[in-house]
């Protein structure tokens, strides 16, 4: 009688030996290794001016403001000391209203077909009706069951190296990177990318696509 688990065992080496030659010539292992990072790859996504329009929430409420805003803080630039500033727009209704930047909705879809997993981060101001405001905004727009957030000033805790943060505030992606992660800063007056800030909403997230993909 024939020895079949002689003849197994010698099929399974060849399949062995070849997979082998295939990882040395063809990068197998290497594209196996990409492969997987790309299943575990999660994205940051701050809210205020880079998924909603917080500027233009609060001209809304106060007008136009004194001095223009690339120079000055939000609250100077109103004629505002910080206390005064925030008790006229942490407001329940102010937090759960901000309109989305356009072309959002088409940026956020899209960036849910090429990473696993996108999670809004997002700073809460001080008052707590920052945080419930916020959450009701995501709610509205994804359903109570929506969970895919992380409310926090401290962004770089969740700094690794299969990570995204897409801020608009340089030292929050500076932190970020520092903190072991990768970060994308969406051009604003008031950031390093000012030059870039009169683009369209839908070229900025066009950009802020390519950039994800070149850093996966």
């Amino acid at each position: 009688m024939e020895d079949i688990s002689w003849k197994v065992i010698h099929d399974y080496s060849q399949i062995i030996r070849l997979l082998n030659t295939l990882a040395e010539h063809k990068g197998l292992d290497k594209m196996i290794k990409e492969t997987n990072q790309l299943d575990d790859f999660t994205v940051f996504l701050d809210m205020d001016g880079v998924s909603v329009d917080f500027v233009g929430g609060v001209k809304n409420l106060l007008g136009e403001p004194g001095k223009t805003l690339d120079d000055w803080g939000i609250e100077e630039a109103y004629g505002f000391n910080e206390d005064g500033f925030w008790e006229k727009v942490d407001t329940f209704e102010f937090w759960s209203t901000l309109e989305p930047y356009p072309g959002f909705d088409d940026f956020y879809k899209n960036l849910n077909e090429i990473v696993s997993n996108v999670v809004y981060c997002s700073k809460p101001s001080r008052h707590p009706i920052s945080a419930s405001g916020k959450l009701e905004w995501m709610q509205i727009r994804y359903g109570k069951r929506f969970r895919d957030y992380i409310l926090t000033p401290q962004k770089h805790y969740l700094a690794k190296p299969n990570t995204i943060l897409i801020d608009d505030k340089d030292k929050n992606v500076e932190d970020f990177v520092n903190a072991g992660g990768k970060g994308i800063v969406i051009p604003q007056t008031w950031n390093k990318f000012a030059d870039l800030a009169e683009m369209s909403w839908p070229d900025k997230y066009d950009r802020t696509l390519k950039l994800v993909k070149e850093y996966m």
